[in-house]
C-alpha cells in the first residue's frame, strides 16, 4: 500500500502495545540537488586528533568539495573548536550522534554495531543535498585528477587511503611502483606555501591556545581496551566491529576533555 496524501510532521511507531511519536524528517528533493560534491564522514567516537581534522578539511577544499557532512558522538574540546570554526565558515555541517538510551539495568550501547557506519550512511544519504556524495573516514581521500567541472568520468575520481607514516619516503609524489603515479596532492613548488596556509589556519582557529596533542595516548588506550574486550567480552569474540565507545569509557574519558553529543529533537533515538 502506498500513501499518496500530504506528508505529516510526525509519525507514530508501534511495537506490540507500546508506541512513540517521532518527528518526520524530509529529505531534499532530487530536483533541488546542487551540482557539486559533498563528503560525509563519521560517526566520530572519542576523536581528539585535531591536526588531522584541519588538514583533512583543507585538503577537501583543495579538491573542490563544497560541503563536509559529519556525525559526532564524542570529540575533545580542541577538536570541537575546530568543528565550530568550519561550521561557522559554512563549509561543515555537524549532526550529533548520541548514545542509545540506557539505564542501570540495560545498556544497548555495549552491544551496538557501529563501525561499518550503516545507520550513519543511510542518514547521510538523505542529509546530503549534492548530486554526488563521497562516504569515508578521515583517512579516506577523494582525489579528482582533472578538475574540469562537475561532470567527472569515473576513471578520473579516485578513492585513496591516507598513509599513517611517511618516514620511509617523505615525498609522496615520488614513491616507486605506486599504483597511481600521477597523483599529486600538492604541487611540489607550492608545498611550502600550502603548509604555511595550514599553519595560518591553525593560528586562526586556536588563537593563543596551545593545546597538548593527546591523540597517541587515546589510540593506545583504545587498542588496549579492545584487546581486553576480545578476551573478556563475548560479543568482541564474535566480531571486531562492535563499537568500543561505551565499553571503553573508563579507559578513554580521563585522557582528554571531551564533548559528548546530546539527544536533541533532530537526532535522538527511541527504543520500544
Amino acid at each position: 500500500m502506498v500513501y499518496w496524501g500530504e506528508a505529516p510532521d510526525t509519525v507514530t511507531v508501534f511495537h506490540e502495545d507500546v508506541s512513540v511519536e517521532v518527528k518526520l524528517h524530509r529529505a531534499p528533493s532530487p530536483s533541488m540537488y546542487t551540482n557539486d560534491i559533498s563528503v560525509c564522514v563519521g560517526p566520530m567516537h572519542w576523536f581528539n586528533d585535531w591536526p588531522r581534522l584541519i588538514v583533512f578539511a583543507e585538503y577537501l577544499k583543495s579538491q573542490g568539495i563544497k560541503k563536509f557532512l559529519l556525525h559526532v558522538q564524542s570529540v575533545s574540546k580542541t577538536a570541537k573548536k575546530v568543528l565550530d570554526y568550519y561550521e561557522k565558515e559554512g563549509f561543515l555541517e555537524v549532526r550529533g550522534w548520541p548514545l542509545l538510551p540506557f539505564n542501570k539495568y540495560w545498556n544497548p550501547n555495549l552491544y551496538t554495531y557501529n563501525v561499518a557506519h550503516h545507520r550513519e550512511m543511510y542518514d547521510c544519504g538523505f542529509w546530503s543535498a549534492s548530486k554526488w556524495t563521497f562516504y569515508g573516514d578521515l583517512d579516506d581521500l577523494p582525489y579528482i585528477r582533472e578538475k574540469r567541472g562537475i561532470n567527472i568520468p569515473k576513471e578520473e575520481a579516485l578513492y585513496l587511503h591516507m598513509r599513517a607514516n611517511f618516514d620511509w619516503d617523505p615525498n609522496v609524489t615520488r614513491i616507486e611502483n605506486r599504483k597511481y603515479m600521477d597523483v599529486k596532492f600538492f604541487e611540489e613548488k607550492a608545498i611550502d606555501e600550502k603548509l604555511e596556509e595550514i599553519r595560518e589556519r591553525i593560528r586562526e582557529i586556536l588563537r593563543e591556545e596551545k593545546p597538548e596533542y593527546r591523540g597517541f595516548e587515546v589510540m593506545a588506550a583504545m587498542d588496549r581496551c579492545v584487546k581486553r574486550l576480545k578476551q573478556e567480552d563475548e560479543p568482541f569474540n564474535r566480531t571486531e566491529c562492535w563499537n568500543p565507545g561505551a565499553p571503553c569509557f573508563g579507559d578513554i574519558y580521563p585522557l582528554d576533555e571531551w564533548v559528548l553529543a546530546k539527544p536533541e529533537e533532530n537526532n535522538k533515538f527511541h527504543i520500544l
